[in-house]
């Protein structure tokens, strides 16, 4: 059977196939739970305060940790700084 474009421009319909119903099944999981998200996530960014359920000291402990290790402030530093430059 061939399947030429002049064979396709006599069809009356769209043929369906399971290939497109993945393709919207996914993108109604990808792009719908935007609208079904949390409200906070429409709130504008002030980027000078920190939000309430995010607490600064957690992303910080690791530091913490290096500098009761460490006794000098300057040797702290030096492995701050050789640590980010990898």
């Amino acid at each position: 059977m061939p399947t030429s474009s002049i064979m396709l421009t006599n069809l009356k319909f769209v043929p369906y196939l399971p290939y497109y119903l993945i393709g919207l099944i996914f993108l109604q999981t990808a792009f719908g739970l935007i609208e079904l998200s949390h409200p906070d996530n429409s709130i504008p960014v002030n980027r000078f305060v920190t939000p309430l359920h995010i607490v600064p000291e957690w992303y910080f402990l690791a530091y913490y940790a290096v500098l009761k290790v460490i006794p000098s402030k300057t040797g702290g530093l030096l492995v701050f700084m050789l640590s980010t430059c990898q």
